[in-house]
């Protein structure tokens, strides 16, 4: 028992650190790129993530998840306001 849950720790400290990680190049492609900035890859892999690991991770992706949107917020990433929507 004590296996798993540090199991499950170590996997959702690494979701943590691959989503903050993704946060930091949407950062960075939005600002490089501004008008031409491409939403849609970073959209397909935070729902992919989402869906994929939501069942083995369970609240603490839940938790780093928002964690994640609320970085990319419209207000701070105005090019991601549609995905953030959806």
């Amino acid at each position: 028992d004590d296996w798993r849950r540090s199991t499950t720790m170590t996997k959702a400290g690494m979701v943590n650190k691959v989503l903050s990680a993704v946060v930091r190049v949407l950062h960075t492609h939005h600002a490089e790129r501004r008008h031409n900035f491409n939403q849609k890859p970073f959209h397909r892999l935070l729902t992919r993530l989402l869906q994929d690991l939501a069942d083995p991770i369970g609240d603490p992706l839940y938790f780093s998840l928002a964690d994640a949107l609320h970085a990319v917020q419209p207000r701070m990433v105005p090019g991601f306001s549609f995905s953030w929507l959806e």
